[in-house]
């Protein structure tokens, strides 16, 4: 009777240690890249901002840095980033706001957002002109 009972506390110790490697490698080594999306509006509280969102879905893990590229240059206004947030796929998405004056924003510049994260062997950039019409 003994030896079943330490048998099976053997087999479920070496299972419980199978797990926990286990869930070591999907940390360590598992990444999802991310996906970017870009878009702008006109500023509820003042017309003459833009302000422009970026959305970055389906990553892991979750450290991400999200920046944005006017031209070649850092955009020069007011910027924000929520945390990452988790969803039921164990995969993470942010939002990252930038607000730009209309006047600074001509048709013919482009707008970028980048991604800098473990998945990626460089950084990923979506980019967005203004709209003539906007």
């Amino acid at each position: 009777m003994l030896n079943i009972c330490s048998s099976r506390l053997i087999n479920i110790t070496f299972y419980i240690h199978v797990y926990y490697i286990f869930l070591l490698l999907v940390c360590f080594f598992v990444t999802a890249v991310p996906k970017l999306n870009i878009f702008y509006q006109t500023s509820v509280d003042d017309p003459s901002v833009l302000t422009l969102t970026c959305i970055a879905k389906g990553f892991y893990p979750s450290d991400i840095t999200l920046s944005w590229v006017l031209s070649v240059q850092e955009v020069p206004h007011s910027r924000e980033q929520a945390p990452a947030t988790l969803h039921q796929d164990g995969t993470y998405n942010i939002i990252s706001t930038v607000q730009v004056k209309d006047s600074l924003w001509s048709p013919e510049v482009e707008i970028g957002c980048e991604a800098n994260h473990s998945s990626l062997t460089q950084p990923l950039m979506t980019k967005i002109r203004k709209r003539d019409d906007f």
